[in-house]
């Protein structure tokens, strides 16, 4: 469990990113940017664990969930690598971090990790002649739980036995997801696990209000799904990084600010830092909305970070601002995405 947050974060040679620095990073941020700049590679960028093995246990699973398949280890960690001009690979990856302990007890505390690796030196550490076994793939999902919710987001029925881990007997956080998702659907009034099986899986019911069935979770909608996925996921990151990729998709925007307040408060509760993405205009004003309601307490941690396309060079740059700036923008119809 990871107590320690992201401040500054500094990547060179990772997927498009030449060399990107992210400063003032918040507890909860939103990266916006056009297609095709990296708002998802960062996202993978940010699961980096501190350790060689851990992050290349992270890229080896990406890779599988994308490909569905194994894939020769000396590739796992190039498939990432920044490709030059000349079709090459780039001699180096690095990773600049700087960190601080968001305990509500203590005074902050800000540390600075740096990692950094060339292609000439790792293959001891990955033992690039093993491939990537269909053993070690299923090791890898079943024991390394990422805290990412990706685009491509499924009802998965593992989520069954996290709900009763998580929610099973936590009354109080279960009453708090049924709040939140009942701004998505009205009359939502518990959830609970059941033994009825289909194809020998358990299931999420859910209550509705004057119905005497209950119903099961992924008879719902997408968006339904996606924010108890997320919210469930918060809690079982507590302490931790959540990372949402396109956060709106499936959310109808009348919906969005309630969405986003479960998702904030709930991110508050179990000391989370969000990283979510966007290139939606309604999705930012509606967390704009979101952090009006919730107050100064949440303002003061908010960020957007835009990702943008470099004229000149073509390098990938970040922009990071507060609340107040996001909010500025808005008022006057800037582009911001």
């Amino acid at each position: 469990m990871r107590s320690e947050q992201f401040r500054y974060f500094r990547v060179k040679n990772f997927k498009r990113f030449r060399d990107l620095e992210v400063n003032d990073i918040g507890r909860f941020n939103l990266i916006l940017g056009d297609n095709n700049v990296g708002k998802t590679s960062l996202l993978e960028a940010l699961m980096w664990g501190f350790s060689m093995k851990a992050f290349q246990e992270v890229l080896s699973q990406l890779l599988y969930q994308k490909y569905q398949g194994s894939l020769p280890s000396e590739h796992v960690i190039k498939h990432f690598l920044r490709i030059s001009s000349e079709n090459t690979y780039l001699n180096s990856m690095e990773f600049s971090v700087r960190t601080r302990l968001h305990t509500p007890k203590s005074s902050p505390i800000s540390s600075l990790y740096e990692f950094d690796f060339s292609e000439n030196s790792y293959t001891g550490v990955l033992n690039d002649s093993q491939p990537l076994s269909g053993e070690l793939i299923n090791h890898l999902i079943s024991d390394l739980d990422l805290p990412l919710i990706p685009f491509s987001f499924q009802y998965d029925h593992k989520m069954v036995q996290r709900f009763s881990r998580f929610l099973g007997r936590n009354i109080a956080k279960r009453k708090k997801v049924v709040k939140s998702l009942s701004k998505l659907f009205d009359g939502v009034s518990n959830l609970e696990t059941d033994n009825y099986t289909l194809q020998n899986h358990p299931t999420i019911r859910v209550w509705i209000e004057g119905k005497s069935e209950t119903y099961p979770l992924e008879f719902f909608g997408d968006g339904f799904v996606k924010l108890f996925a997320i919210l469930l996921k918060i809690i079982e990151e507590s302490h931790n990084i959540v990372l949402i990729d396109e956060i709106d998709a499936g959310i109808h925007y009348s919906r969005q600010k309630d969405f986003w307040i479960g998702i904030l408060d709930f991110a508050n509760e179990n000391n989370v830092q969000i990283f979510a993405t966007t290139h939606n205009r309604e999705c930012t004003e509606a967390y704009q909305q979101a952090l009006d309601e919730l107050g100064e307490d949440y303002q003061k941690d908010a960020r957007t970070i835009r990702l943008v396309e470099h004229a000149q060079t073509k390098d990938i740059v970040s922009f990071t601002n507060s609340y107040e700036k996001m909010t500025e923008e808005l008022l006057i119809g800037n582009e911001i995405r």
